[in-house]
């Protein structure tokens, strides 16, 4: 694999996965503010937060390598980067959302 195919391969599935990451938890947040009180989802959701944390990081951790050693690269992913720790306010956001919603009404 050439270095420009590697290149296309990880910012494609760094951005998918945030993506992924953000439509999924959206949808879990609006079932949660739906549904009456469920703490098995509530362990749902929370695991699943968990296990986006873990495979995003993952991923931040090879796009950081990336970003330092393919010095002809780095606007490339550093915009790589940025759009996968994008969801961090959004998750915070999420989470003050739950709890003004669901635990303080």
């Amino acid at each position: 694999m050439t270095k420009n195919q590697y290149k296309n391969a990880t910012g494609l599935f760094s951005t998918q996965l945030a993506v992924i990451s953000f439509v999924l938890g959206t949808i879990l947040l609006c079932i949660q503010l739906t549904i009456e009180f469920n703490i098995s989802f509530i362990l749902l959701g929370f695991t699943y937060v968990l296990m986006a944390f873990f495979f995003n990081g993952l991923m931040l951790i090879e796009l950081i390598r990336l970003f330092i050693t393919q010095k002809n690269h780095r606007n490339y992913y550093m915009i790589k980067i940025l759009i996968l720790t994008s969801n961090i306010p959004v998750t915070i956001l999420y989470l003050n959302l739950f709890l003004n919603g669901k635990l303080l009404n």
